[in-house]
């Protein structure tokens, strides 16, 4: 075994630059693959980490019975949701007020904020900070005392809030809270989401294992000699339903309303009636669909490129016989254009074909509606930038190719 594992490493360095850069590839490619599985190993311990850390920062249950809430104490506390909308993106929030001079705190936040007063996650104070943030400052005109700890998050990007109220009361809707945990089990990963996973899983692993065998066949030659409305919002007694009437044409025109019924009462919510709730969890992998999908374009775009220059290493005497005998190195050109072209743009057009069906497949399983057909023209447009740098970065040795010297035999 270490005889054949000497002759395979005598192999990979005496192949000249070729063989340097093939061995590289191959290490990059094989590299990837294991970075990947790596990845989608470590998901469900990540989705397990996310749920255990929400369930810690719930209030503790006493009850199954959602009526009933805890007795006043000296560490109970009374809360309601302020949770809000900005720009499309979702901000949790609570509104708190201690009863007694010990009060639990949620995970992440080292005291209780006093009136007024509120203690944010950095994602959300450096978004209040910003000019993006002018319109949810007003929303939020409360003085930030602290930033909540990693504990008391569920992504390093969430956007949450606590603020110490000296006005909520039980009769403006406040619930009683005796601490935080709840320790039921865990909410289980829906069994389409886990099909959704494994499908991307294989298909990021196709460019990869088409990357490694490119890397392998280069420099092959010298071896044989890839607006809105209020939400109905349940106070003790009662339950209130509004419209409001607004000009969409207006900029930030639900962000004006949600400010508004904000300073009528902190804890009303306001949603807007085109606005769809998404599950966290298909967030989340939604925002690694987009990272995979772009990073899978670039392994396809490196694959191309190597396939590309190894067969212009191939027919460098045919492209100087081409030259010598007047061929415009302009056509020349357009040829290496095309043959990176067709087989991307018949790709693509395999791709959203087979990923329409798919996605519309996978819809109907879950009682869905599509919301939107064109989600994938980022992609196609990316791929199709993908034609041009190959292409651009693969003119230089096709100029080199096409010198006379390629006429002279070995």
């Amino acid at each position: 075994m270490l005889r054949d594992l000497g002759l395979g490493i005598r192999f990979a360095v005496s192949g000249g630059r070729e063989g340097w850069t093939r061995t590289l590839l191959t290490a990059v490619g094989v590299g990837l693959g294991v970075a990947l599985l790596l990845v989608a190993a470590s998901a469900p311990h990540l989705l397990d980490e996310r749920s255990a850390r929400d369930q810690a920062r719930a209030e503790t249950k006493i009850s199954e019975s959602p009526d009933v809430t805890a007795k006043k104490s000296d560490t109970s506390v009374l809360r309601i949701s302020a949770e809000t909308e900005y720009r499309g993106r979702s901000i949790g929030g609570f509104l708190m007020r201690a009863d007694g001079a010990h009060p639990v705190v949620p995970p992440g936040v080292a005291g209780f904020p006093a009136a007024d007063e509120m203690v944010v996650s950095p994602a959300l104070k450096e978004l209040l900070g910003s000019s993006e943030g002018s319109l949810l400052k007003e929303r939020l005109p409360y003085r930030i005392t602290d930033t909540i700890a990693d504990a008391g998050l569920v992504s390093p990007g969430e956007l949450l809030f606590y603020v110490g109220s000296d006005t909520l009361t039980p009769a403006n809707g406040g619930h009683r809270i005796a601490g935080y945990g709840n320790p039921g089990p865990a909410e289980e990963m829906p069994p389409i989401l886990i099909v959704l996973i494994i499908m991307i899983c294989v298909v990021l692993l196709v460019p990869v294992a088409i990357f490694i065998a490119t890397a392998v066949r280069f420099g092959g030659d010298r071896r044989m000699a890839t607006a809105g409305a209020i939400d109905p919002s349940t106070l003790p007694h009662a339950q209130t339903k509004a419209q409001i009437r607004v000009d969409e044409s207006v900029k930030d025109v639900a962000e004006y309303v949600r400010n508004t019924a904000a300073r009528l009462d902190p804890g009303m919510r306001v949603v807007t009636l085109k606005s769809v709730a998404r599950d966290r969890q298909y967030a989340s992998v939604q925002t690694g669909l987009q990272v995979g999908a772009t990073a899978t374009l670039l392994l396809i775009a490196a694959a191309m490129l190597v396939s590309q220059l190894e067969q212009l290493r191939e027919r460098k005497r045919l492209l100087s016989v081409l030259v010598a005998f007047g061929t415009r190195r302009s056509t020349l050109g357009w040829s290496v254009l095309w043959q990176t072209a067709v087989p991307v743009v018949i790709g693509l057009v395999v791709a959203v074909a087979g990923g329409l069906g798919l996605g519309a497949a996978m819809i109907w399983m879950v009682a869905k509606k599509v919301t939107d057909w064109w989600l994938f023209l980022p992609m196609t447009g990316a791929g199709a930038a993908l034609i041009l740098l190959v292409t651009l970065v693969s003119l230089p040795s096709l100029w080199r190719l096409m010198r006379p010297d390629g006429l002279r035999t070995e």
